[in-house]
């Protein structure tokens, strides 16, 4: 685990605390959650606020545009459904936005973020690893074998976008579809956030059974 030089610390120090600055003086640019369309397609991190400007997300992004969509944001539709309306969004370098984010974590403390105090470390970098089954021995040209390649990568870009590890994208998806699956039935409309909502209360479900099945 490496440490960020004492020039580096001072640096993204300064850029965490101005942007704090600029976000409780109300300076940031603010975006309805419904038009996210209209973020800048640069690099910073990003607030989801209430109307009495609660925070109830932190993150980071090295596109705004890329990153905050509701149809691929794994927290964006849980902050609405908690009340979130706003968006606001702080450019800031990308080789600084992990660090500023980490101590904004860490000093707002957001009800949909985890603090673990770590901005003054370097993060590690992603590698990149096969997803789904073992490699293959027999030839490659076959067409199932690139679509096999095609959604791996879908899902390790997709792990990236949304933070996670690969093993955990794929648990994610698994929820994602058991809980369309099991709303479906109903044949009444739903959003993507009330899906995500249902995945996270099978996930619950799953850890509760398996929590009873060890005692």
């Amino acid at each position: 685990m490496k440490t960020c030089s004492q020039v580096q610390k001072a640096e993204f120090l300064n850029l965490a605390e101005s942007v704090l600055e600029r976000l409780e003086a109300d300076r940031l640019t603010r975006v309805p959650l419904l038009h996210l369309a209209e973020l800048p397609p640069i690099s910073g991190v990003y607030f989801a606020a209430t109307e009495q400007n609660e925070i109830l997300y932190i993150g980071k992004a090295s596109d705004f545009t890329d990153r905050c969509k509701l149809s691929t944001h794994h927290k964006l539709p849980i902050a609405i459904e908690r009340g979130a309306v706003f968006l606001y969004v702080a450019s800031v370098p990308s080789l600084s936005v992990w660090h500023v984010e980490q101590w904004l974590i860490d000093t707002i403390s957001p009800v949909l973020n985890e603090s673990v105090s770590r901005w003054w470390i370097e993060p590690e970098p992603k590698a990149v690893k096969p997803v789904g089954r073992p490699k293959r021995t027999r030839a490659t040209t076959r067409k199932n074998y690139v679509l096999d390649s095609a959604i791996a990568d879908l899902i390790v870009d997709q792990a990236d976008i949304d933070g996670r590890s690969e093993g955990s994208q794929v648990e994610y998806l698994a929820l994602i579809y058991e809980a369309i699956r099991r709303m479906t039935p109903d044949n009444e409309p739903f959003t993507f956030a009330a899906i995500v909502v249902t995945a996270g209360e099978i996930k619950s479900g799953l850890l509760k059974a398996a929590s009873l099945e060890a005692c």
